[in-house]
């Protein structure tokens, strides 16, 4: 007999959240791929802005808040902001020799990273439900 039966419950199990390490590159990384140097934000703490040259007409500006974990990808283009792109819930910032930026975020539903090549400046967006 299903006398005993029950459904089962739906939305009461809790997602337990895991607090994961931020991971960034380390001082050197920016100067050593890019030419630029990693900078304190004044009056922000374990906050950085890096401003990368990638031509004469083109600059990326990337700023991240370790605490925060947010992040912000700027490009400018003979001083026009063609696309400024900001993320949350970041968990790791890495830099490949190859001149890539990457910025990978992790929420409960969402997961994504954010590509940015500098030489030639290409940005590619991925966000993927879980």
């Amino acid at each position: 007999m299903l006398s005993n039966w029950q459904p089962p419950s739906i939305g009461t199990e809790s997602r337990k959240r895991v607090r994961i390490e931020f991971i960034e590159p380390g001082e050197s990384d920016f100067l050593e791929t890019f030419g630029a140097e990693r900078v304190a934000i004044p009056g922000v703490t374990a906050s950085f802005a890096v401003n990368i040259d990638s031509d004469d007409r083109n600059r990326l500006e990337l700023s991240y808040d370790v605490i925060g974990r947010s992040a912000r990808v700027r490009w400018i283009k003979d001083s026009t902001l063609l696309v400024d792109i900001f993320r949350e819930q970041v968990y790791r910032i890495s830099v490949d020799r190859s001149g890539i930026i990457r910025i990978a975020t992790s929420g409960i539903d969402l997961k994504g990273e954010l590509t940015v090549e500098v030489y030639p400046i290409r940005i590619s967006d991925v966000s993927l439900t879980r």
